[in-house]
């Protein structure tokens, strides 16, 4: 698969449309997942709107305070580290080590607009070198559409 997935918000609260992604994630491909947070503070927060993110779905994760058995479908880290042996990367941020997502076949990256640029950069990067990347941007409706 080897592709490089990028969604800009221009609407709504990445704490609302990021938990959706990973579920759709987790419940269609079944493959485990890392989210790459900014830090352990982010990480203690999506751990908790983790298990309140819906009344019907349920998200099984955890984080490096966990058993394997927890952190296997989908794990919550500030550091490069793939802990879970994930074939998916989830960032909100753009790792440190530039090589860091190439570990992983899909690479999914979301962020407000405001932080656009350094991700408009890479992603024009990958198409310049002929890797297979897409951009989202949400309308004004908040729905997705492929630029």
């Amino acid at each position: 698969m080897n592709e490089t997935r990028f969604y800009e918000l221009s609407h709504g609260a990445i704490e609302k449309a990021l938990p959706q992604l990973l579920y759709k994630i987790y419940d269609n491909m079944a493959k485990p997942i890392l989210l790459l947070l900014n830090d352990v503070n982010m990480v203690n927060s999506y751990n908790k709107l983790l298990w309140s993110f819906s009344s019907n779905k349920f998200l099984p994760h955890g984080t490096k305070h966990n058993s394997i058995e927890h952190i296997k479908p989908l794990f919550l880290t500030d550091q490069e580290e793939n802990l879970n042996n994930a074939e998916i990367l989830v960032s909100t941020v753009i790792p440190q080590d530039e090589k860091f997502p190439t570990n992983f076949k899909q690479r999914i990256f979301m962020f407000n607009r405001e932080a656009s640029t350094e991700f408009i950069n890479i992603f024009r990067n990958l198409k310049g070198n002929n890797a297979k990347a897409t951009y989202w941007q949400q309308d004004a409706l908040g729905k997705w559409h492929d630029i």
